[in-house]
């Protein structure tokens, strides 16, 4: 049987500041939950503090290149190995100290962080309602199997490696959404500046938008089981307007201000979105989709508050209007994509069981027969 320890017996853990110091203008990020993204610290929109600030939260926590952090609140887990010339304090955020440390291997103890079995432990433990928690003493008595380092880095090479395969999946994946772009850059130009010269036509002629709106409690889609697209896609809000046919939507407000979705058949659209009530010339939907992402819609926004866009922009411009053929044409090209890209989301949601498959059996002892 696995031998499992408490984490705090092997590891030197601390977190973060739980104050509120003051943001500056000029200082050093103070990293928290949400600039962890993805394996990643995203330090795009970071909050700046004062040196003086910085130097009494890393007087007890300071990050160096090899630790692991990982939020403690709101998303827990998500962890991250540091490796960053940039210098920066945390804020209720979990450090795992690999300095010095003999018994632990940081890539095992990361991979651990990721799996399922640390997931069912959180999930004990984690307090809080809408944003969930956990404390400093709750991952120091996390419990966590233990082997030899050298047994420890053997687990981790099998685990990098069939890492490796999901990684590349993903990034064929990507590719395909490149050469979707391209595709349509290539047979359509820009059709902002309309580099290639196609007619175009006022967004009036072309389109009827409308907002989609409030129903009662009677017709929430988690009754229903119908898709939402609140401007944020798919599972927006619970409360909308029921549209029966396959249209684009445009987020309105907030963050998801001027983002671009295909709605399917029989959605919800809630008054967080605008939509095309009326496709006039009866477009290709994969050339409209298409042609609205290439758009950047955000340029007509009002930033004044809460980021907005209204119906008015969207009627106004012109808009690049090329043949019918030429849009079959495009949809012709996008299927044959589509279906490939299928197969690869269909491999990857296989490598990635496997590799979940492969966790635990990691952690259980079950890769080696000695």
């Amino acid at each position: 049987m696995i031998k499992e320890v408490k984490l705090q017996e092997i590891l030197d853990i601390r977190d973060g500041t739980h104050d509120s110091p003051k943001y500056v203008n000029n200082g050093y990020p103070l990293v928290t939950s949400k600039n962890i993204k993805d394996g990643t610290i995203d330090f795009s929109n970071v909050n700046l503090i004062s040196k003086e600030d910085f130097d009494k939260i890393n007087k007890r926590s300071e990050v160096q290149n090899g630790d692991i952090i990982m939020p403690m609140i709101g998303t827990i887990g998500n962890p991250v190995i540091v490796n960053t010339d940039k210098r920066f304090a945390i804020k209720n955020v979990a450090l795992f100290k690999f300095e010095s440390n003999e018994l632990l291997n940081n890539d095992y103890l990361f991979y651990y962080l990721k799996s399922k079995n640390f997931y069912h432990q959180i999930n004990l433990i984690k307090r809080g309602g809408t944003q969930s928690f956990i404390s400093l003493s709750d991952i120091r008595n996390l419990m966590i199997p233990m082997f030899t380092v050298s047994r420890q880095r053997e687990i981790v090479n099998i685990l990098k490696k069939a890492e490796s395969l999901i990684n590349k999946r993903k990034g064929q994946i990507l590719e395909l959404s490149f050469l979707t772009k391209s595709i349509f850059l290539e047979m359509f130009g820009d059709p902002i500046s309309n580099s290639k010269g196609i007619n175009t036509k006022k967004g009036s002629e072309l389109f009827n938008f409308s907002s989609g709106k409030f129903l009662n409690n009677n017709d929430r889609t988690s009754e229903q089981g119908y898709p939402v697209y609140g401007g944020n896609g798919i599972n927006g809000l619970s409360q909308s307007f029921l549209i029966d046919y396959s249209t684009i939507v445009i987020g309105r407000v907030g963050a998801y201000c001027g983002s671009i979705h295909r709605s399917e058949p029989l959605s919800w659209v809630t008054d967080n979105a605008i939509y095309i009530k009326n496709n006039k010339m009866n477009q290709n939907i994969y050339f409209l989709y298409h042609l609205f992402q290439n758009l950047n819609l955000n340029r007509f926004a009002d930033y004044s508050g809460q980021p907005k866009i209204t119906q008015k922009p969207l009627l106004e411009i012109d808009y690049i209007y090329p043949p019918m053929s030429l849009q079959n044409q495009f949809e012709d090209k996008l299927r044959t994509i589509e279906i490939l890209k299928e197969k690869l989301e269909i491999s990857l949601e296989l490598f990635e069981n496997n590799f979940n498959s492969l966790m635990q059996r990691a952690f259980k002892g079950d890769l080696f027969n000695d």
